[in-house]
């Protein structure tokens, strides 16, 4: 099972670096930072799901379509600087 935890959760911080391919929410001013690399999509969402179910945290599966919105709009991006020509 996936570690249920983001690998980054804390207030938001403007000069923070996060990997480029971080998935971010701010909510209720704490910022969610989910390592996503290419290829690991689908255990991402899972980690997501098992937040959600989890009734300690604030995160609903709102913020999860928020989240998925965001990596779909990224695997968009890669594949479209994968179908240009050279």
């Amino acid at each position: 099972m996936p570690d249920p935890t983001p690998f980054f959760q804390a207030d938001p911080a403007p000069t923070q670096a996060h990997p480029e391919h971080a998935l971010e929410l701010v909510k209720h001013a704490r910022r969610y930072v989910f390592d996503c690399p290419p290829g690991k999509e689908a255990d991402t969402l899972a980690q997501l799901a098992v937040l959600i179910d989890d009734e300690t945290n604030d995160l609903t599966w709102f913020d999860a379509a928020l989240l998925c919105h965001q990596l779909g709009q990224r695997m968009g991006r890669r594949l479209s600087h994968l179908r240009r020509p050279a």
